[in-house]
């Protein structure tokens, strides 16, 4: 079956003529085209393989320069292209330049007489209906291509060395007139194009889009510019934090409380005052056990031995009777005891020695070595040497009064690091402390070391607690047109006192804030919606939130908000 398509750009332009003949494309040239525009109709072919029928115009493809460029056009559209022609010299300078090309006919007779019928004289020449009358012969047309082995045609045949040389410097020469062609002819390509449907598609957008924007940028708009009513807020009230309370309670101001107990312990060193005139021995009591099952009661003699854990050695100073144990069924059940005094082997500072557990050497071997011992529960004291220093009663009074006063001062420091993270302790917020304090021996210096042990215990409570106490009383005395501004918030605590048992606390805080306006935005659209200049503004009088607003229309010649809701833009400031 044949088809015959015609499609006529512009009066002036040559006809283009697409013949579809079995599956293949035919495309027949006009003798008026230049290369430039057979490039321009191929690049705008829908199928990817097209036949070049020639022979209408035989000056423009014996060139061999046009066929290079066409040839590179080609490859740049992925267009394979069969040169169509029954001259010799065509085919061959078409298939140097990589064209497929063929000789042989086809059969267009009623292309050819459909085309006349249709076509004028400025339409055709009368050589490419020629050309057409000639091929009225059926059959395939068989295509050359570089690959093929049979049917060579001259330029076909391998090349010798000479040619190779001459054909790269012939080919240098040729690339140069191809690039010279592409920007002459560039300039001479047919207007055509403008009016392709693409352009007319892309004119059509713009004027959408140009459309589209000036309907936006014209459509009715208001923009409020609204600074936001500030109001200072200032109150005094009493709480009670109390032990017993597990959540706010606004009607008696309480809130949860809680007593925290609490330990620290600091030392110091001091200067002492005292100097040992004598030598002197230390001294203190045992208490001496007797867990012998066979004994009864012992005598022991003064001067007896008792060593000390460290090995110092102590004497007892007066005689003594141990009881014997008490013994039921073979078994000790409990021993006997009995408190004695001892004084140290050697006078000196060294047998000052803390709490320890004794043993008595004269044992050493047997087995009353373990059932017989002894216990101190205090230190050994008085041990010295002459010229030794030491402190005296008033040097320690005056190190636990130091000692003392330092822990005073820094109590509510110490209280707020012990203290859990997110509780807070007022300044008079603790229990009566007591004291534990201890010294040591002064050394070569003179100097000793005082230790003082404070236990105590502080009322605590959550600022979070206090803070929603605050946020009830606003919200119970403001509309919810005004905002807390918690930021601006400061809180002061007076008068802090604990009540019976320190199982409450009871304190004045003092607020001073600014409260904020709060703006719905939605509300005030909706309100604005539709009302002329006026009617916004006694809407935005009527708002507590507002101190001022400040509104304006676009276009400019309109005054009254549009409807939509959304094309009216708020920005509020404080």
């Amino acid at each position: 079956m044949l088809f015959l398509f015609k499609a006529v750009t512009k009066r002036s332009d040559p006809v283009a003529i697409f013949v579809m003949c079995g599956m293949k494309k035919f495309l027949y040239t006009h003798p008026e085209e230049s290369i430039a525009y057979v490039i321009d109709r191929i690049s705008g072919a829908p199928e990817d393989e097209v036949f070049l029928a020639v022979d209408a115009s035989p000056e423009v493809f014996s060139d061999h320069i046009n066929l290079k460029l066409l040839k590179r056009e080609a490859d740049n559209f992925s267009k394979k292209i069969t040169i169509v022609s029954k001259t010799p010299h065509i085919l061959e300078i078409a298939g140097q330049a990589g064209f497929a090309v063929s000789s042989d006919d086809i059969n267009v007779t009623e292309v050819a007489e459909t085309f006349v019928a249709s076509a004028t004289p400025a339409d055709l020449s009368a050589k490419a209906l020629a050309s057409a009358e000639a091929s009225r012969e059926g059959g395939e047309m068989p295509i050359f291509s570089p690959e093929d082995n049979e049917n060579e045609l001259p330029w076909m045949r391998k090349k010798t060395a000479g040619d190779a040389t001459e054909l790269k410097s012939e080919e240098a020469e040729e690339e140069k007139e191809v690039e010279e062609i592409i920007k002459n002819e560039s300039l001479k390509k047919p207007s055509r194009k403008f009016f392709s449907w693409k352009f007319i598609g892309a004119a059509l957008g713009i004027v959408t889009v140009s459309g589209a924007g000036a309907f936006y940028f014209l459509s009715p708009k208001v923009t409020l510019n609204i600074i936001l009513k500030k109001t200072a807020f200032n109150m005094d009230f009493k709480v009670t934090a109390d032990t017993a309370v597990s959540a706010i309670d606004l009607k008696s101001s309480k809130i949860p409380g809680q007593l925290i107990k609490l330990n620290k312990e600091i030392s110091d060193q001091f200067a002492s005052t005292g100097k040992q005139e004598k030598e002197s021995k230390a001294e203190g009591e045992i208490t001496i056990y007797n867990e012998s099952i066979s004994s009864s009661a012992q005598r022991w003699v003064k001067t007896t031995r008792f060593k000390a854990k460290n090995g110092e050695i102590f004497r007892l100073k007066n005689d003594i009777i141990v009881p014997p144990a008490t013994v039921v069924g073979g078994k000790v059940i409990a021993p006997g005891m009995i408190t004695a005094a001892v004084v140290a082997d050697q006078p000196g500072p060294q047998y000052n020695i803390e709490p320890t557990d004794f043993t008595m050497p004269v044992f050493e071997g047997t087995t009353k070595f373990v059932t017989f011992y002894g216990k101190s529960s205090s230190p050994m004291a008085g041990g010295a040497l002459s010229g030794i220093p030491f402190a005296t009663k008033e040097d320690l009074d005056g190190a636990k009064s130091a000692l003392i006063a330092k822990f005073n001062k820094s109590a509510d420091e110490l209280a707020g690091t012990e203290a859990p993270e997110d509780m807070k302790v007022l300044p008079r917020a603790r229990l009566e402390p007591t004291f534990d304090f201890s010294a040591g021996d002064p050394g070569a210096d003179g100097k000793f070391t005082a230790k003082l042990k404070a236990n105590y215990g502080v009322f605590a409570f959550s600022e979070s607690d206090v803070g929603n106490l605050i946020e009830q009383y606003i919200a119970g005395k403001f509309s919810d047109t005004q905002q807390s501004g918690v930021e601006s918030r400061t809180i002061t605590y007076l008068n802090e006192s604990l009540g019976a048992n320190n199982l409450s606390l009871g304190f004045t805080v003092k607020v001073s804030q600014v409260l904020k306006g709060s703006l719905d935005e939605a509300k005030i659209k909706n309100d604005l919606a539709g009302k002329n200049e006026e009617e916004m503004k006694e809407v935005l009088r009527a708002n507590e939130a507002i101190e001022s607003a400040e509104f304006s229309f676009w276009p400019v010649w309109i005054s009254v908000a549009p409807r939509d809701p959304e094309k009216i833009k708020i920005s509020a400031q404080e």
